[in-house]
Parts: C-alpha cells; sequence; structure tokens
C-alpha cells in the first residue's frame, strides 16, 4: 500500500494543503513540494506560458484540460516562428509526429511515459525537439527536453 495515497503536507511556498491522492507523483519516492497554484505562478514568473481551453480539441484521444509551456520551449517556437498550437493537436489526436516527407511516424518516450503520462515528440522548423506530457488530469506541459 502506498503511504502517500491519503497524506496532505502544505505547499513550501503559500502553504496550502497539498492533497497527495491527487498527485501525479503519487507511488513514487517523491513528494509535492508546492502546490498547483504555486506551480502555475512559477512558470509564469519564470518566462513560461499558460493556456487553457475553453473548448476540447475536436477528435482528440486523449483529453488536455490546460497547456503548460516552458520557457525553453517558448524560445523555441519563437526561434522557428511557431505557435505551440499545431504541436498540441498532433499530440492530443494521435501522439504521432510530423516527419521529413510529410509522413507520421510516432517517437514515443518510454522513460516518461512509465510514470502514467502520455509523451510524445516533435520537432520545430528549425528542427529542436519539443516534448509533450499529458497527465491523468489533462495537464500537459511542452517542454524542450533538458526541461524535464
Amino acid at each position: 500500500m502506498n503511504p502517500l495515497k491519503n497524506t496532505a503536507s502544505r505547499c513550501g511556498k503559500c502553504g496550502r494543503n497539498i492533497d497527495h491522492s491527487k498527485s501525479d507523483l503519487v507511488g513514487s519516492g517523491w513528494e509535492t513540494a508546492v502546490c498547483g497554484h504555486c506551480c502555475r505562478q512559477q512558470l509564469l514568473d519564470d518566462g513560461g506560458l499558460l493556456i487553457r481551453f475553453v473548448e476540447p480539441i475536436q477528435d482528440a484521444v486523449i483529453d488536455i484540460t490546460e497547456v503548460h509551456v516552458r520557457p525553453g520551449a517558448l524560445h523555441y517556437l519563437i526561434e522557428s516562428h511557431e505557435h505551440c498550437w499545431p504541436f498540441i493537436e498532433v499530440h492530443a489526436r494521435t501522439g504521432a509526429v510530423i516527419g521529413e516527407d510529410d509522413h507520421r511516424e510516432i517517437d514515443r518516450l518510454a522513460f516518461l511515459e512509465s510514470s502514467g503520462n502520455y509523451v510524445s515528440q516533435h520537432r520545430t522548423a528549425k528542427n529542436k525537439k519539443l516534448w509533450i506530457m499529458t497527465d491523468s488530469n489533462g495537464v500537459t506541459v511542452v517542454m524542450a527536453p533538458g526541461e524535464f
């Protein structure tokens, strides 16, 4: 039995209770150090971007509730003059990536998926890798590989 399953602790930043039964880290040796609100604020403070959807993506095989674009990924997207939306749509619909010659290929990252997350890898027009990871609550993170 997982000892964290029914435990709660306090956020290291704001002091709010953190319910570990709702944490993606349950079952691991990790404990959440900050609540979701403080994580979102830190993302914005670090130069990232937070996107919330008002309607679900049509024909999606995974539900996405909000997207966190980490600063490194945002830099890659700006550098290649691309928006994150096409990558997110492909991720949500198929997990496939657009490869050379415009054919689809699955490029999965098993070591990230082992925690129950749905993960896909994409490349920008400047050939920079983007990883997109969605947890069981639909929170999706777009990141450069070094930002994991």
